[in-house]
């Protein structure tokens, strides 16, 4: 078998969710994702393709709730024999309401998942079987209680008891998705009065100027874990050295919370431990100077389950926030940052066995061009060339992940032995796949040839 057949790209395949066909759409409106899915298209994988569907649960305003979350998975699984490996979550609707609009008061009676859309997901996202699924969970601020509000008692997405005046704008589908509904803050403050917002305005002007706001990192460990002494998340590696130290900039964020995780049947464990949420960027709030968290990571790798991100809010993906960062852009801009984050998104919230076919493809392509070049039975020299040809093409964000994807178990004494960087890990992987390019050459080759 070839080098180039082993080393065949999969797909990354992404759902953009959404309730609501009139506002957060795939295309030019103000709140649309069609300039963020420019960008990830721009920062695409290097060793996968992208798939990019966007789906509103309520496909235009005639028709609501026709697009459930688990029939819209089902139809994936039927049209193309695989599922999707992750889903994006850009909800307005805030919760069910007597009547079905797309006006003042956004909603309708199956605006919240249900419980069938919440068991579908919850299989999905475990890596035995489902596909170990990855969720990127966005909101935004939190407004009053629609008036034609319908409580839910029953299920397992039911209110509490109390009932509040504020509910978040995102939480019809966001809330009761497994594990990624508790990151976020549903209820009560912040809103959009100036007196409990959360302002990131990083100036005088508006969202649509090109000025950012500054990013605060969270320094973790090659595990994700908070390190003082580590690096900032790989979601925001830029350039060798180099970080995505800003992002866009809203006047009312959303609130992101770490919830209690003793229940381990929701926040399981695994043989190496529990992961934990944890906030890995803060930004500064104007009204009252203090830090508030943007971005948070749930690594769910070690407890067999997909991995998390929650935004404070949609804000920092749709055309009206994205419009004073001009794209294509050039190397280095604030614009391109922004575009190479989205990237990492799609590469850091890809499941596991994707990661895996990725590296696979990575490894098998490095092994036969470093073959080429003659550097075989050199590890080290093999991990020097390997790196600096990755280096041409391919994000860090990538490169680490991929490599921390590499898991063979023939190599692995030796590596922990004798690697002490990437490079030198990287060459012992190779000079694996070399040699292995070799005896397949070999066994194929008549024996009166040889």
């Amino acid at each position: 078998m070839t080098a180039q057949r082993l080393a065949q790209r999969p797909t990354i395949k992404i759902l953009l969710y959404t309730d609501d066909p009139s506002a957060i759409t795939a295309g030019k409106n103000l709140l649309g994702l069609g300039s963020m899915i420019r960008r990830l298209r721009a920062h695409a994988p290097v060793f996968a393709d992208l798939s990019i569907k966007w789906v509103s649960r309520s496909s235009d305003c005639n028709h609501h709730a026709d697009n459930k979350l688990n029939l819209v998975m089902s139809r994936e699984v039927e049209k193309t024999g695989e599922p999707f490996d992750e889903i994006w979550f850009f909800g307005l609707h805030q919760a069910n309401t007597e009547r079905f609009s797309l006006g003042a008061f956004r909603g309708g009676p199956e605006s919240e998942l249900g419980d069938d859309e919440i068991d579908a997901i919850e299989k999905w996202m475990k890596v035995e079987g489902g596909a170990g699924g990855g969720v990127l969970m966005t909101g935004d601020h939190n407004n009053p209680v629609p008036p034609n509000w319908i409580r839910n008692s029953q299920g397992r997405c039911a209110d509490p008891i109390e009932a509040p005046e504020l509910l978040g704008l995102g939480r019809a589908i966001g809330r009761c998705v497994p594990r990624a509904g508790e990151l976020r803050k549903w209820d009560g403050p912040p809103s959009a009065n100036a007196g409990d917002s959360f302002n990131t305005l990083a100036s005088d002007g508006f969202q649509t100027d090109r000025v950012p706001q500054k990013l605060i990192y969270e320094f973790v460990n090659a595990d994700g874990e908070p390190d003082l002494q580590g690096k900032p998340h790989p979601l925001f590696f830029y350039r060798p050295g180099r970080y995505i130290d800003i992002y866009p900039d809203h006047r009312h964020e959303g609130a992101l919370v770490i919830p209690d995780i003793s229940n381990t049947v929701v926040w399981p464990a695994g043989p190496n431990g529990q992961p934990k949420p944890s906030v890995v960027a803060f930004g500064t709030d104007r009204r009252a100077g203090k830090r508030i968290s943007l971005v948070t990571t749930y690594d769910g790798d070690r407890a067999g389950v997909g991995r998390i991100v929650a935004d404070s809010s949609w804000h920092h993906y749709v055309n009206i926030n994205l419009k004073g960062f001009p794209h294509p852009a050039p190397p280095n801009s604030d614009s391109d940052k922004i575009g190479q984050f989205y990237g990492n998104l799609a590469i850091w919230l890809a499941p596991l066995h994707k990661r895996c076919q990725m590296a696979q493809a990575m490894c098998w392509e490095l092994a036969d061009f470093t073959l080429l070049l003659e550097q075989q039975g050199d590890p080290s020299r093999t991990g020097e060339a390997a790196f600096s040809v990755l280096g041409r093409s391919t994000s860090p964000c990538e490169i680490h992940e991929l490599l921390r994807a590499v898991r063979q178990p023939q190599f692995a004494q030796r590596r922990a032995e004798l690697a002490n960087t990437e490079q030198q890990a990287l060459g012992l992987v190779l000079d694996s796949y070399q040699k292995a390019l070799i005896r397949a050459e070999q066994e194929s080759i008549p024996n009166g040839n040889i």
